[in-house]
């Protein structure tokens, strides 16, 4: 996947993140989502967006629970935290899936993304004991024969 969870989403955590992590100074940001996290406006979701539109010619997926515990945890704690986020301390299973859902509407709409929600609460799904690398080979219409290399 692009990211390796759904993006928090609950207002102000992301901003959190960017300033504890000094992420708006990244060289891998573009100027422009420089400009937008040193705002507070930038989302890791708009970052994976762009990716995708960026590099059509490759795949992007996500698999993910509907009520991941590890997501609901993670964001509990950061909104219990100094940042004194409220909503996000107090996340139930039905807010996070709604929330999953209308992050997933927009990121959907991009014809090089597949997601797949899993009815469970675990954080980390493969459906083989197998995992596949990601990399740049791994793309539409690929001429360059041969798979990606599996991982154990």
């Amino acid at each position: 996947a692009g990211v390796l969870f759904p993006p928090a989403r609950v207002e102000g955590t992301e901003t959190f993140l960017f300033d504890t992590w000094n992420m708006c100074h990244d060289d891998t940001l573009t100027p422009l989502e420089k400009e937008r996290c040193l705002k507070g406006e930038l989302l890791l979701s708009d970052m994976f967006v762009e990716t995708m539109r960026r590099h059509r010619e490759a795949r992007f997926g996500m698999i993910n629970s509907k009520v991941d515990h590890i997501q609901r945890l993670f964001e509990k704690m950061i909104g219990a935290s100094g940042q004194r986020n409220i909503p996000g301390a107090l996340m139930t299973r039905g807010q996070y899936y709604k929330w999953l859902n209308l992050l997933l509407q927009r990121e959907i709409l991009e014809p090089n993304f597949r997601v797949y929600l899993v009815d469970g609460k675990h954080h980390v799904y493969t459906s083989q004991s197998t995992v596949f690398q990601t990399t740049p080979k791994s793309c539409f219409n690929c001429t360059h024969g041969g798979g990606p290399a599996p991982l154990y």
